[in-house]
């Protein structure tokens, strides 16, 4: 364990091409193959993903802690993994849209109801851009008191300006000629068959790794 990430190092393994692992079909495309690796995957506890996942030639001996990083001891290597900054690690976040994952992984860092606004005003953007309005609203309506009111009351004008063009259409239309109406998706949202675990793979950078001279 490191703080609140579980490290896993799997038994070294002769890397295929066709394996069920991306990480190690990579690996295979940017090597020769020709000797055995040793994945290593660290799961974030608190916001249940995947916050890293490498291969390391020649496997791993052994795994320490220190100076707040996760020192890993190789054949005759020694790497370190260093944590991500909160603000590096929302950056990937919000490139991959996963806003709801934003707000769970800054709510555990804790950070402020300022912060949290911003994640919601950009999650709120994202879904006014998908077109699921409703869903844009009620991000915004959640950061009142923090970012400018002008920000929500253009954004809702915005919405009503183009729901009174249909409104009156709809006056000319009887009830039983109205198509069946479509419940728009959350996007962002988790589904029920989603995998409990989303990947990240980016809250650690490795460092070079450093050459171990036996005596």
């Amino acid at each position: 364990m490191f703080r609140h990430n579980l490290v896993i190092v799997c038994p070294s393994f002769t890397p295929s091409a066709g394996s069920t692992s991306a990480t190690v079909r990579n690996y295979v495309k940017t090597s020769n193959g020709d000797s055995e690796i040793a994945k290593v995957i660290i799961f974030d506890l608190h916001n249940k993903l995947i916050a890293y996942s490498g291969t390391f030639r020649d496997g791993i001996r052994d795994v320490t802690y220190q100076w707040g990083g996760i020192f890993l001891f190789g054949a005759d290597k020694l790497s370190r993994l260093d944590e991500n900054s909160t603000s590096a690690k929302l950056e990937v976040l919000y490139r991959r849209n996963l806003y709801t994952l934003a707000i769970s992984l800054a709510r555990s860092q804790g950070i402020g109801e300022a912060g949290l606004a911003d994640i919601r005003r950009r999650y709120g953007d994202y879904l006014y851009g998908k077109g699921d309005f409703d869903g844009a609203m009620g991000q915004f309506v959640k950061t009142l008191g923090y970012l400018q009111p002008s920000y929500v009351i253009r954004n809702v004008s915005d919405h009503m300006n183009s729901l009174i063009p249909v409104s009156r259409r709809s006056t000319d239309t009887q009830p039983h000629d109205l198509p069946p109406r479509a419940s728009l998706p959350r996007s962002g949202e988790p589904r029920p068959h989603d995998p409990p675990a989303q990947l990240l793979h980016q809250d650690f950078r490795p460092r070079p790794p450093r050459h171990l001279h036996q005596n």
